[in-house]
């Protein structure tokens, strides 16, 4: 009887030394994938700020290129109408630059009904729902809490569920048209890089105005833009005129796993200490940017 115990206690005994080996070398592999993982994380951080700031770099250089009116490197942006575009390396990395002034875009702000439903038409909406993004866009940047024919006030906001209501003010960013009942993801990707928020004075200048609203402007009857009117010459010497707001957008870089496109908004001053405004400065929610090797 007690060598059977015994035999029975060593048999334990072995089997559970064998259960700890598998128990402990189980949590040395999960501590080591957890390392393993937190070292991929920690790379991803360091080459995201790493991007971000050579991303940077590029809008530092495009201000500091439109403020000294040195822009002979931007030739038009085949890619994008109305803006100028430039390809430099910056610590061997691509960088992809644009510059393009707010001028040329619709002031969502001040953009009348009419505006609007060609912006929007133009944008492949149907008229019938044109009219009434038009309609809530406008009733959102309204003062007050009436909705308009085909629009949207408080009450609609809280019938669709929405925990919001309208701003009753001027739009913040392009970005809080996604708040706008009506508004989706892809028509908004689509009109944000024509419109703006920021303070433009004077008309709207087609010259450097981008394909939507260019389409949106010939809807409502706009005279063509002469010929040679946004010539290269004509748009470098726009983007540097003392007072011009500018958009620019750098994108960083080519082949990297997850580029960057940062995005600042400028006025140019003539103070030589201080030679430029920032209104805006940041992650560009799209990248209107693309590497050289995407575009034309």
């Amino acid at each position: 009887m007690t060598r059977g115990n015994d035999d029975r206690d060593r048999g334990f005994v072995l089997i559970s030394a064998l259960w700890a080996a598998m128990i402990l070398a189980a949590l040395s592999l999960a501590v080591l994938w957890m390392v393993r993982e937190q070292a991929h994380i920690a790379r991803n951080v360091a080459t995201g700020w790493l991007l971000r700031e050579t991303a940077d770099a590029g809008l530092h250089w495009a201000a500091a290129k439109a403020a000294n009116a040195d822009l002979e490197r931007f030739a038009p942006d085949a890619a994008r109408p109305g803006a100028l575009y430039a390809p430099l390396v910056l610590d061997g990395r691509q960088v992809s630059v644009t510059l393009s002034l707010e001028r040329g875009r619709l002031a969502l702000n001040q953009a009348s009904e009419e505006q609007l439903i060609a912006l929007l038409e133009a944008a492949g909406e149907q008229t019938l729902a044109a009219r009434r993004l038009a309609a809530a866009i406008l009733d959102w940047r309204d003062a007050d809490d009436l909705a308009r024919l085909n629009g949207a006030e408080a009450s609609g906001y809280r019938s669709a569920g929405l925990a919001y209501t309208p701003r009753n003010g001027d739009f913040g960013a392009p970005e809080e048209l996604a708040q706008v009942l009506g508004m989706t993801p892809a028509l908004l990707e689509q009109i944000r890089d024509s419109v703006t928020v920021y303070p433009v004075e004077g008309r709207l200048d087609e010259r450097f105005a981008p394909a939507l609203v260019h389409a949106a402007l010939a809807e409502l009857g706009a005279t063509p833009v002469p010929e040679g009117a946004n010539s290269a010459a004509a748009m470098r010497n726009a983007a540097s005129a003392r007072g011009a707001l500018i958009r620019i957008v750098a994108y960083c870089c080519e082949g990297a796993r997850f580029p960057i496109a940062r995005e600042a908004v400028l006025r140019l001053t003539d103070r030589a200490e201080d030679p430029f405004l920032i209104y805006h400065w940041a992650d560009s929610m799209q990248p209107t940017t693309k590497p050289r090797s995407e575009r034309p």
